[in-house]
């Protein structure tokens, strides 16, 4: 692959994570004769963004326009393609198309991609047996994102057997015992809960702080949940209790399920309505014009609760809101998520 292919791959990478995906298209349409690597990029680019028809769609011309030997690398574009966007069937078969068609062996991140959409998709038990078929020395890599599924769609049951199961073979693993803590508050189990944040604490572990950032005119503003170091903080909060306001209004009620306290729903509410992203999307709203785009980053992966509130904020003021968390992205639009809640 030429030097010119390279830079194009990059500038397709970098528009991609920066959330631009349109101009992502527009440098892949300029490349005339396309590497695997520029197909490859592109395809990944989708994925992330949760464009799953998009990017089979996109493999299948690839195929047709390039017939030539596949890699590991596209095939886990496309099983991450299939996995944010629940396409559990394509996902199956492109799996198996892998060793019978191209004689390419699974890695562990075809295995986690896999485990992740069935997971997704409520197929558990299909899930448990694909790891159990895995071996010993990769499994840990893959109980982590069942175990944040299982809490997702409150799987009790399995949450705690696989916590356990991932506790044991990586004891130092700090999400692990924050994801474990969920599950039993999940489950009500406060006391259990309280107990296992402070077997992590005991261990020396620190669970990650959370954060947002947004960029605002060239300058980068940094916000934690409940911050107040802000210059403006005390317009951003009355920002925010006017925003939550037109939100109940519009019919949003808050997912409380996953504060792990044992609080009253009405603490609970409280201390979600400071989320560091909540903030960040106050702040956007009081320095841009109306129906600017406004662009989150986020260090974890947003909650349940943050989620829907995005989707509200997206319908009461017209905003096309971009939401990059640990995970995907998110582009919320006119009350909806382009993940269409699989996610």
């Amino acid at each position: 692959m030429g030097w010119r292919q390279i830079s194009r791959t990059s500038f397709i990478h970098m528009y991609c994570k920066c959330g631009r995906i349109d101009k992502a298209e527009e440098v892949f349409a300029g490349v005339l004769h396309k590497a695997l690597a520029v197909w490859s990029s592109i395809i990944n680019g989708y994925a992330i963004h949760g464009m799953g028809n998009e990017a089979l769609k996109l493999f299948h011309r690839m195929q047709i326009t390039r017939p030539c030997s596949l890699d590991h690398v596209v095939f886990t574009s496309i099983l991450l393609a299939c996995s944010h966007s629940g396409l559990v069937e394509d996902g199956l078969k492109y799996f198996k198309s892998m060793k019978d068609n191209y004689e390419i062996e699974p890695g562990i991140e075809h295995y986690t991609c896999l485990v992740d959409l069935l997971g997704r998709a409520g197929h558990f038990d299909l899930a448990l047996k694909t790891i159990q078929e895995m071996r010993l020395q990769v499994q840990s890599q893959v109980w982590a994102p069942l175990l944040s599924l299982c809490r997702k769609h409150h799987n009790i049951e399995l949450g705690e057997y696989v916590a356990k199961k991932l506790l044991d073979l990586n004891p130092g693993s700090t999400s692990s015992y924050v994801l474990m803590a969920n599950i039993h508050t999940l489950d009500g189990k406060w006391k259990e809960a309280v107990k296992t944040s402070s077997m992590m604490r005991n261990k020396g572990l620190v669970k990650e702080p959370g954060w947002s950032q947004i960029e605002i005119n060239g300058s980068i503003h940094d916000f934690m949940a409940g911050d107040r170091s802000h210059q403006r903080s005390a317009g951003i909060y009355e920002k925010l209790n006017e925003l939550n306001t037109k939100l109940k209004e519009a019919g949003y009620v808050a997912e409380t399920d996953m504060v792990v306290h044992d609080l009253e729903n009405e603490e609970k509410e409280e201390s979600m309505k400071v989320h560091s992203e909540r903030l960040a999307v106050a702040w956007g709203l009081i320095c841009t014009e109306p129906g600017t785009t406004l662009m989150i980053i986020k260090n974890l992966q947003t909650c349940g609760d943050c989620h829907s509130f995005l989707k509200f904020t997206s319908k009461v003021t017209g905003r096309h809101l971009i939401v990059r968390d640990g995970q995907r992205f998110h582009h919320f639009q006119l009350g909806s998520c382009s993940c269409k809640d699989f996610w």
